[in-house]
């Protein structure tokens, strides 16, 4: 089975996050499907320092991707991964980007060899 992996350093500075939802400990970071129920979309607030709100992948914090590179992973044959609806809203000027999902990575891979490590 193949797996992708992506490492996202742009040209452009990513907008840090200040503020997430509250998801009840959703296991993002264990590679399971998660099965807890929490409001959508998810909120997600932008901070006050400068950069990018409208970058395609924030990794930082919070698991959240735009659409289109969604479409792009999705075309690419990318089938592992579980979407929930979310909002990315910039304080400063009120705007709410409506274009963006929060993501998990459903499955694992094997990628140290721990007898070594």
């Amino acid at each position: 089975m193949p797996y992708y992996v992506m490492v996202c350093n742009g040209v452009y500075p990513s907008a840090v996050i200040d503020h997430g939802p509250d998801m009840d400990d959703a296991p993002w970071n264990l590679g399971v499907k998660i099965e807890q129920d929490f409001l959508v979309p998810l909120h997600y607030i932008l901070g006050s320092e400068p950069g990018n709100p409208k970058a395609m992948y924030d990794e930082m914090a919070y698991p959240i991707m735009r659409v289109d590179l969604i479409d792009a992973l999705q075309a690419a044959g990318v089938n592992n991964l579980q979407f929930f609806d979310a909002i990315v809203e910039e304080p400063k000027t009120g705007i709410k980007h409506t274009n963006y999902k929060a993501f998990n990575i459903v499955g694992t891979v094997a990628a140290a060899d721990m007898s070594k490590s």
